[in-house]
């Protein structure tokens, strides 16, 4: 069997043929990717957000309700796009210490529609879909 055929055996058995995009290390423990929690366990699952729209949008909720490892790919658009956009709103807003770190976004405040509303009407106005885990994103 010449080495062509070798390889295109082993990429159909181990390989999802139809997928776009792979992220492939040598060696996972070299890579500067987090594999882990903080206690040191691996985690129980994991998964790579690359855009979607609302069926993704669920899952990506419930990855992060779970506690489960998380990757969203930014620039990639729809809901994986818009959760890496709001990260970064959170992190800058922590590190600036304009947010308190502990805070819930859904904190209602007197006078306004949330304390931290202008977390979402920041990420919201770059957001063109009209599907409903847009409409769940913007205040």
């Amino acid at each position: 069997i010449g080495e062509e055929l070798k390889w295109a055996l082993h990429y159909n058995q181990h390989i999802f043929p139809a997928a776009t995009h792979y992220i492939i290390f040598q060696d996972a423990s070299e890579s500067a990717m987090f594999w882990g929690t903080q206690a040191g366990s691996p985690f129980r699952k994991g998964t790579i957000f690359a855009n979607g729209a609302t069926l993704a949008f669920q899952r990506l909720q419930e990855n992060l309700r779970e506690g489960y490892a998380t990757i969203l790919l930014k620039n990639t658009g729809g809901a994986a796009h818009a959760m890496s956009r709001l990260f970064e709103e959170c992190t800058e807003a922590r590190e600036s210490k304009a947010v308190k770190h502990s805070a819930s976004f859904t904190q209602k405040s007197s006078g306004s529609g949330g304390k931290y509303t202008h977390l979402l009407e920041t990420v919201g106005e770059e957001i063109v879909s009209d599907e409903p885990w847009a409409k769940k994103l913007r205040p």
